[in-house]
């Protein structure tokens, strides 16, 4: 059971023994009221968020972790010191500024977000099943040719005469169904009982680079390909390995 449902079950005994007393003050029927508003609401963001999770690949991770391994210790690979970055990464912290930095990584790993996986299964045939986890079991000099052919395929697919074309993709949107305005705040419609659904859109998307990390873009896309690529020249002796 988890830690959401144990809650849920808490207020439910505490709700069903307040009920059974035989002398229960204006106080306790407050309370009581107030319990069953919030198990009302939490059951409500429950199957909200149920809902939403069942649409994501990878219900329990949300990004790949790939890394080279040595091929005698088994251990990440040690590369020259390198700041790449990816969904997670070493930081270094400055509390005068309370802001973080890339820092300096001598290990040969890289984190990708899911949200770039389709570009990587369409971007050449080899990668059709498995995507970027093609590259798992082989050899930093064997993924060269085969990185460099996925960067080829989604070039050659989302750029026209230098540019990045636009496409038109499928997004999810929450609205309000009775005015049909969009919610971008679920957790506050769910506790004020606002109606809402989620309902899918058609969106314009521009396929270049964008400061958004988490934008599937095939400009996006990209960029971890040519961390790996840069990886895998680095120790061509190391094997790939990830998840």
């Amino acid at each position: 059971m988890s830690i959401w449902e144990e809650k849920l079950e808490t207020i439910k005994d505490n709700i069903s023994q307040k009920r059974t007393k035989k002398c229960v003050s204006q106080f306790d029927l407050a309370m009581l009221r107030m319990e069953e508003e919030l198990l009302e609401v939490m059951q409500e963001m429950q199957n909200y968020f149920e809902n939403e999770l069942e649409e994501i690949e990878g219900r329990q991770k949300m990004s790949y972790d790939i890394h080279l391994k040595d091929p005698v210790t088994g251990d990440i690979a040690v590369v020259p010191g390198h700041l790449m970055t990816g969904g997670t990464y070493k930081a270094e912290y400055h509390p005068e500024t309370d802001t973080f930095t890339p820092a300096l990584n001598t290990e040969a790993e890289l984190n990708i977000t899911y949200n770039y996986s389709s570009y990587y299964y369409e971007s050449c045939k080899e990668c059709e099943k498995e995507g970027i986890r093609t590259i798992y079991g082989m050899t930093g000099q064997e993924s060269i040719s085969l990185l460099e052919k996925m960067i080829s395929g989604i070039l050659e697919k989302y750029k026209a005469d230098g540019e990045w074309i636009t496409t038109t993709r499928e997004e999810s949107m929450c609205i309000n169904p009775e005015t049909g305005k969009e919610i971008k705040d679920i957790v506050y419609a769910i506790r004020n009982k606002v109606p809402y659904e989620t309902i899918k859109i058609k969106v314009k998307r521009r396929e270049g680079p964008d400061t958004n990390y988490w934008k599937p873009t095939a400009g996006n896309a990209l960029k971890p390909l040519y961390q790996l690529l840069a990886l895998a020249r680095m120790r061509p002796d190391c094997i790939w390995d990830g998840d």
